[in-house]
């Protein structure tokens, strides 16, 4: 039975665009890695860690590391709301908007990877 439902996910139309699929997938593998990176770098730590990094004055927010899923968590969230947003409009025709609520899924996910990068170089 889960075998014929994923079956008839993948059939639809909207799976079988490479400029589709690519955004989609790079993103959740770029959430994955950041939950993957955060734990196995934070798990065990007893104290205070940076949770925001500025540029200008360097990191500005301390506290607990499991505060660092909240990001990482509204990415899912721009995740599964452009996905399917994406999905809505996919079926009415409207491709230009696809592509952009994809794309910028894509760059939220590289720009939360870059902070959290910079979150753990401190």
């Amino acid at each position: 039975m889960i075998k014929r439902i994923f079956q008839n996910i993948f059939d639809i139309d909207f799976w079988k665009e490479s400029k589709i699929r690519f955004p989609i997938i790079a993103s959740l593998i770029l959430n994955i890695f950041i939950w993957l990176y955060i734990i196995f770098n934070f798990l065990g730590v007893k104290g205070f860690v940076p949770l925001h990094y500025n540029i200008f004055s360097g990191v500005d927010t301390i506290g607990s590391w499991s505060r660092l899923f909240i990001p990482v968590l509204f990415g899912f969230l721009i995740l599964i709301v452009n996905s399917s947003l994406a999905f809505h409009f996919y079926s009415r025709g409207e491709r230009r908007i696809v592509f952009v609520l994809l794309n910028s899924c894509l760059t939220s996910h590289i720009i939360l990877l870059l902070a959290i990068l910079l979150i753990v170089g401190f």
